[in-house]
């Protein structure tokens, strides 16, 4: 049940969508419990964000999940989803940041679930 939204500096074209697709799928397995036909994935390319260096593209990830996951694994799918990012768009790992909010209940399906 991760939702996943991906906004970009760069302008994307159809073959990089489907990269990013793939470095989803290929990726949100290393967190525990979580799947890529489960994953809500938005996209937003050549939006206007920065940071000082205005002219290197840049990139902001906000990850939402279903209940905790460990550090570790955190760490471990922050890491291999910056190295796709990097080689599919080109923004450089010092240029795109994550946000991995953990919440305690989710709705989908016309069901509310909740973690506890």
């Amino acid at each position: 049940m991760p939702y996943l939204h991906l906004s970009v500096s760069p302008k994307l074209d159809e073959q990089q969508i489907s990269a990013i697709h793939q470095a989803v799928a290929d990726t949100i397995v290393l967190l525990p419990g979580k799947n890529y036909n489960a994953t809500t994935i938005h996209i937003q390319d050549n939006q206007c964000i920065s940071r000082i260096d205005r002219s290197t593209p840049c990139g902001f990830c906000d990850i939402r999940l279903f209940g905790p996951a460990p550090i570790g694994t955190k760490r471990d799918f922050v890491k291999a989803f910056t190295a796709r990012m990097t080689e599919i768009t080109g923004i450089p790992s010092t240029h795109l940041t994550f946000n991995i909010i953990e919440l305690e209940t989710w709705g989908g399906g016309g069901d509310m679930k909740s973690f506890r």
